[in-house]
This record gives structure tokens, C-alpha cells and sequence, in this order.
């Protein structure tokens, strides 16, 4: 039971960590120039694929039966935006 709480609180933690990259990409884009521009839309795009590939992943995993891995790969995304985060507050 507490595999799958933690499985499902990660996997949420997961979803709201790719949309914060999401966002961070797009503040990033009113200043662009066209290939700054092109740049940060592949680079939401691969950011949108992988999230999507981490919740599905995450929720394949815990219906599956291996909720501790599921909570490791939908937790992912939040684990880099933490990172990151915290890479840039000490830069």
C-alpha cells in the first residue's frame, strides 16, 4: 500500500515537474530570435515526449505490479526540475 502512494505521489510530483520545464521554456521564448526560437520549441518538444513517456512509464510500472520502480521513473522529471533548480540558484 505504500509502494503504491509513493508510486502515485511521484508520478504526480513527475507531471507537475515537466510542466514546470514546459513553462520555464516558454518565459524563455518572447525574446528569441528565430533560431533561439526554433531551438526552444524542439526543445519543448523533447521535453513534452519524455514526460509523457515517464507518466506512462510510471503508471505501466505500478498497474504492473513494480510501484517503487513506477515511483522512480514518474518521479524522474521532478528529480531533474529539482536539480536544476537548485544548479541555477547556486550559479
Amino acid at each position: 500500500m505504500l509502494a503504491m502512494f509513493c508510486a502515485i505521489a511521484a508520478i504526480v510530483a513527475g507531471v507537475f515537474g515537466w510542466l514546470m520545464m514546459l513553462t520555464f521554456c516558454m518565459a524563455c521564448a518572447p525574446n528569441s530570435s528565430p533560431s533561439q526560437l526554433h531551438a526552444i520549441k524542439m526543445w519543448m518538444l523533447a521535453i513534452a515526449v519524455a514526460g509523457l513517456l515517464t507518466l506512462v512509464g510510471g503508471i505501466w510500472l505500478t498497474a504492473a505490479g513494480r510501484a517503487w520502480i513506477g515511483a522512480g521513473l514518474g518521479g524522474l522529471p521532478a528529480a531533474v526540475m529539482f536539480v536544476f533548480i537548485v544548479w541555477l540558484s547556486f550559479k
